[in-house]
């Protein structure tokens, strides 16, 4: 007691021993599972953000095709052959339906025609706005001759038919036919 006759003031010391390793382990846990909580929410804001954000690809349109050239040539080696090269000039729309603007830059294209590649074209380097739309202008050169040779004029031929025929003795053909020819 003190000199007034009242309790002596009440000392707090920091915890020893055994409580000071559980006061740790309590803040260590808290911070643990805070970090947990914390690392849970950014996962799925990221998820969220892929799933509405996700990229998309652009769409081309073709506006319009303008015939431009015609260059016949002759090749005498190793047989007489007649090539012709027709250039189109194309108009392209490209839209992009992404929150970002793209860039690209200068490339090629080609045009397949029944799997065989007809024609060519060089694309000129540029960008697309966001969620926008820009319209580009390239040159097509088609090669008449492989267009030809892809589409079979002149090549042998094939043809099937699926009709059955009969005659006085029955069916004569049950599957379809085939012929081939030159």
């Amino acid at each position: 007691m003190s000199e007034s006759g009242s309790m002596p003031p009440e000392r707090h010391y920091p915890p020893q021993g055994p409580q000071k390793v559980r006061r740790r382990r309590r803040v260590l846990l808290c911070l643990a599972f805070t970090v947990l909580v914390l690392l849970l929410l950014a996962a799925a804001a990221a998820i969220a953000l892929l799933a509405i954000l996700r990229p998309r690809d652009p769409v081309t349109e073709l506006v319009s095709v303008n015939a431009t050239g015609v260059l016949p040539s002759v090749v005498q080696l190793p047989t007489v052959s007649v090539q012709l090269n027709l250039t189109f000039r194309l108009v392209v729309r490209v839209r992009n339906p992404n929150p970002a603007a793209f860039r690209h830059g200068a490339a090629t294209t080609s045009l397949y025609y029944r799997g065989a590649a007809v024609g060519y074209g060089e694309v000129p380097a540029g960008t697309v706005p966001s969620r926008g739309a820009t319209t580009v202008r390239m040159n097509m050169t088609v090669q008449a001759d492989r267009v030809v040779a892809a589409a079979g004029i002149g090549a042998s031929s094939r043809t099937c038919s699926p009709a059955r025929w009969s005659s006085r003795r029955g069916p004569r053909c049950r599957a379809p036919s085939c012929s081939s020819g030159s």
